[in-house]
This record gives structure tokens, C-alpha cells and sequence, in this order.
């Protein structure tokens, strides 16, 4: 009984957040997501895509402050495009 309460918690949860951030921009997304957690446990991840270099643009316009570690992703991508799945 307890885990469907919190699975219907976190449904609620799910839906009003949904709803709120509907409504925003790309930038007001990422500005409320660093009003509502640490900086430090934000984590950035990206599919080297097109739509990446957006991602990261965004991200440095809001938050000028937030390491990327660019470096270590380059190395891990290559590390991945080794490894036979």
C-alpha cells in the first residue's frame, strides 16, 4: 500500500512539473532547474547531436559558472566508440 501512495506521489509530482515547465522557454527551464538543486549535483549530458551545441549554449547563457568537463567527454566518447556492445 505504501509504494502505491508514493508511485501516485510521484505521479503528482511528475504532472504539476510537467505543467509548469511546459509553459517556459529553453532558458527559463535551465534557470529554474539551478533555483531548485545544488549546482554541484547538476550533471550535463549530451549525444554529440546537432541539437547538443544548443544545449550547451543554453546552459553556459544561464549559468556562466557551470563546469564542463570537455575534455573527459571527448576521451569518453572515444572510449565508448571502442568498446563493442
Amino acid at each position: 500500500m505504501k509504494a502505491m501512495t508514493e508511485q501516485k506521489d510521484f505521479e503528482n509530482k511528475l504532472d504539476e512539473l510537467c505543467a509548469e515547465f511546459g509553459k517556459m522557454t529553453p532558458h527559463q527551464r535551465v534557470e529554474k532547474l539551478y533555483s531548485m538543486s545544488d549546482e554541484k549535483e547538476i550533471m550535463l549530458t549530451s549525444s554529440f547531436a546537432a541539437i547538443s551545441a544548443m544545449l550547451l549554449k543554453v546552459f553556459s547563457d544561464v549559468n556562466k559558472n557551470q563546469v564542463i568537463h570537455f575534455t573527459q567527454v571527448i576521451t569518453l566518447k572515444k572510449l565508448l566508440l571502442t568498446k563493442s556492445i
